[in-house]
């Protein structure tokens, strides 16, 4: 095990850079991860094994078994040292280990004593988190069980691998973040040339964290599905219709003014508000929240103009939801 070659990492800025460009922070759950995270427990017989991804100040749980899905403080996190070091990490017994004796999550719950974890690497040097096997008592590692996790590892970079480079959001079948930045930019890019306006449209799910903790993550994806599809049926085959992140979506429309996204945008909401998400015993009336932005004459790239409809989104938010606003 110690014997294994890996690459430095990279600098943590630009780790961090990587890690939010994946959109996969605060998302909900999914099966390809949760079944990784199954296999390691079934495999080793351990309670507890982690998809975990690291931000800048807390560790958090892509997939996980044994464990509540939720941040860790990054200082007190095992996964840290991996990450930082690029190198995996085997305690045996972590009452013996004097990085670890006094640690919170040793000391108290979840009384961690064995720990192993492989960073997961997506690119040269960039460590954007590990997968790994917790148990509660000491317990032994061999060469074939590192082997075994470390193949696991890297069938969950190829799944992280597959987000990074997609095209089209597999959920609700919208542009990736990065399809719609490429593309939005270029088309921004060729509007002055055709002597046309263009906007864009920032929406937003009203209340959908609520939505996610009363009814759970799979209803929160049923909504989501269903709005991205009143999206794509009120829109003009031209215009870029993309999922940011969460339940936050980008549409620009080119050829299009103020009033014209007005008009765009008010439909949208309409449409949403009539949307019904059937969460079992009943249905969930949704709405959002818009904001837009227009280039007339003064082309900016395509972020500040998505910066100024996100800004007027905030303030349609802030004003008491299910309403649009333009940006000044």
């Amino acid at each position: 095990m110690s014997g294994s070659s890996f690459e430095a990492s990279l600098p943590e800025t630009e780790r961090l850079a990587i890690v939010n460009e994946l959109e996969l922070l605060d998302s909900p759950p999914e099966e390809s991860f949760d079944r990784i995270v199954r296999l390691v427990q079934n495999i080793f017989d351990i309670p507890i094994a982690l998809v975990s991804l690291m931000d800048a100040n807390r560790q958090w749980h892509k997939a996980c078994v044994g464990l509540p899905r939720e941040s860790v403080d990054r200082q007190h996190s095992f996964c840290r040292v991996p990450v930082e070091s690029g190198v995996p990490l085997i305690v045996p017994d972590a009452t013996l280990d004097p990085r670890f004796a006094d640690n919170p999550f040793v000391a108290g719950d979840p009384f961690i004593r064995f720990y192993a974890g492989i960073p997961l690497r997506i690119a040269p040097g960039a460590v954007v988190g590990t997968l790994c096997a917790i148990d509660r008592k000491p317990r032994p590692f061999t060469e074939r069980d590192f082997a075994i996790l470390r193949d696991l590892a890297r069938i969950a970079e190829d799944e992280i691998e597959l987000r990074r480079h997609a095209d089209v959001d597999v959920l609700t079948d919208a542009l990736s973040r990065r399809a719609f930045k490429q593309l939005g930019g270029r088309l921004v890019q060729v509007q002055p040339s055709r002597h046309s306006p263009v906007s864009a449209i920032m929406l937003d799910i009203d209340h959908f964290k609520a939505i996610n903790d009363t009814y759970g993550h799979a209803v929160g994806d049923t909504v989501l599905t269903a709005i991205a599809a009143r999206c794509r049926a009120q829109l003009r085959g031209n215009d870029l219709f993309g999922r940011l992140g969460g339940e936050e979506f980008a549409i620009l429309l080119p050829q299009t003014g103020s009033d014209g996204a007005m008009v765009v945008a008010e439909k949208l909401r309409q449409s949403i508000r009539e949307t019904l998400i059937p969460t079992g015993d009943h249905q969930l009336r949704v709405t959002a929240s818009f904001g837009i932005a227009t280039a007339e004459m003064n082309f900016p790239s395509l972020d500040h103009l998505l910066a100024a409809s996100d800004r007027a989104l905030y303030a349609a938010k802030a004003s008491g939801r299910d309403r649009v606003a333009h940006a000044a």
